[in-house]
């Protein structure tokens, strides 16, 4: 048993010389598909990004369609019966104007203004 034992020792220590050998070659491997394995994910999430800026774009294109069309004059007048609305009164319209072509003072206070009623 002793012959045995010695024969493993010295079989050992021959993989410890040829260990570093082998342990380089694995490690940049490894390194390799981890980066490989990184780069793949990185390119999943960009296209995941690029798929959400594109659906944001169209809602925002429909968004801005729907405030045009809601918006329109012509809407606006279609509705106005329904609503109540109606054209105002001679005498009823009261435009307020800085006077003089004065503007707002620099303090914060309120500008010097002169009231005009408008008759149509």
């Amino acid at each position: 048993m002793g012959a045995r034992r010695v024969q493993r020792k010295a079989s050992l220590r021959g993989w410890w010389r040829v260990l570093p050998l082998l342990l380089i070659p694995f490690s940049v491997f490894s390194y390799q598909a981890w980066l490989h394995t990184e780069i793949l994910a990185n390119q999943y999430e960009e296209n995941d990004l690029k798929v959400s800026i594109r659906e944001i774009k169209n809602a925002n294109r429909d968004l801005s369609d729907a405030k045009y069309h809601l918006e329109r004059m012509v809407r606006i007048d279609e509705k106005a019966p329904d609503l109540g609305l109606m054209e105002p009164k001679p005498g009823q319209l009261i435009f307020i104007a800085p006077s003089d072509g004065e503007e707002a003072d620099r303090s914060g206070g309120p500008a010097r203004t002169t009231v005009s009623r408008h008759d149509p």
